[in-house]
C-alpha cells in the first residue's frame, strides 16, 4: 500500500509492504523448513515548517531445528539500514530497525535531514547510527547523501545512493 505523495521525494502519506515465505530448504546438512519474513511501514507527520518521516522494517530468516549459516542470515548495516556503519556490516537471524528523520527545505525539490536510525538485533547489541544527509530528484535522478555516526565508529561515513527512473 503506497499512499505517499511522491515516490522519489515523499514527504506526506504512508507506506507498508509486507512479504513472507514458507517452504523446505535442502543443503548438504539435510533437509529442514525455512521461513522468510520481512516488512516495511513509513509514515509522514508535519510539524510545522517541517516533516518527521517514521519508518519501522524489518526482517528475519528461520531454519526449523537448525543455526543459519553466515551466507542465509540477514544482512545490515550501511545507507539501506543503519547509516554510520559499513555496508553489510552485520548478519542475524533477524533484524528490526527503527528510523527517524526530520526533513526541512523545499520538500519537493529537495530535502535536508537529520536522522537516527535504531536497530534491535537477535544475538548482540549495535549502537544506534544518526547523523545529517540531503536527497535531491532531478525528474530522472535521485541522488540521497548521508554523513553517518555511530558510538562504536571512529569516525564518519559517507553514504552516497543514485536512483533511477530509467
Amino acid at each position: 500500500m503506497d499512499k505517499r505523495n511522491n515516490r522519489w521525494l515523499p514527504y506526506t502519506g504512508q507506506f507498508f509492504e509486507a512479504a513472507m515465505t514458507f517452504g523446505n530448504f535442502n543443503d548438504h546438512f539435510g533437509k529442514t523448513t525455512m521461513f522468510e519474513s520481512e516488512f516495511k511501514f513509513q509514515k509522514y507527520k508535519d510539524i510545522g515548517n517541517s516533516v518527521l518521516m517514521i519508518l519501522t522494517q524489518g526482517e528475519s530468516i528461520i531454519l526449523n531445528n537448525r543455526k543459519l549459516n553466515l551466507a542465509k542470515k540477514v544482512k545490515y548495516g550501511g545507507v539501506n539500514t543503519i547509516r554510520g556503519y559499513n555496508e553489510d556490516q552485520f548478519a542475524s537471524e533477524w533484524i528490526l530497525i527503527q528510523t527517524f528523520e526530520w526533513l526541512f527545505g523545499n520538500l519537493g525539490q529537495s530535502q535536508s535531514f537529520v536522522f537516527l536510525d535504531i536497530p534491535t538485533v537477535s544475538n548482540y547489541t549495535i549502537y544506534p547510527g544518526y547523523g545529517l544527509g540531503f536527497r535531491q530528484y532531478n525528474g530522472m535522478i535521485s541522488l540521497d547523501i548521508s554523513f553517518g555516526f555511530s558510538k562504536r565508529s571512529a569516525g564518519g561515513k559517507i553514504h552516497i545512493k543514485f536512483s533511477s527512473k530509467l
